[in-house]
């Protein structure tokens, strides 16, 4: 997990991290894309790796999950209001559910966070 404050500023830097660690995967906060970022999303793929994301609407924010080409992952659709989030299905090498949440400090009671994620 990697608060970035801004993808678009430090997509280099944050590619050469997740290759310098050799990860497959990352999720990363505060992107602060946009919707219609399509060429900062089309150079990420072509250097080998697949983006998922979630904008912010309005100024800031926004989460994402990268994962190495080889990795196709599907994403979920999820709503939220209080907090902003993004989750994806890996199918290789097994099937794994990843969420990441990002919850603003004045998004209300920690409880009301709480009940909204929990599965009953």
């Amino acid at each position: 997990l990697l608060n970035c404050f801004s993808l678009r500023n430090k997509t280099v830097d944050v590619l050469e991290l997740v290759e310098d660690e050799d990860l497959d995967v990352i999720a990363l906060t505060e992107t602060w894309l946009k919707s219609d970022d399509k060429a900062l999303c089309a150079e990420i793929n072509d250097v080998g790796f697949n983006i998922i994301h979630t904008p912010r609407k309005g100024r800031g924010g926004g989460v994402a999950i990268l994962t190495k080409q080889h990795i196709k992952p599907v994403k979920v659709s999820t709503k939220a209001k209080s907090f902003e989030c993004q989750e994806v299905i890996l199918k290789q090498p097994i099937s794994t559910r990843i969420l990441i949440v990002y919850r603003l400090g004045t998004s209300g009671p920690f409880s009301e966070f709480l009940k909204l994620i929990c599965i009953k």
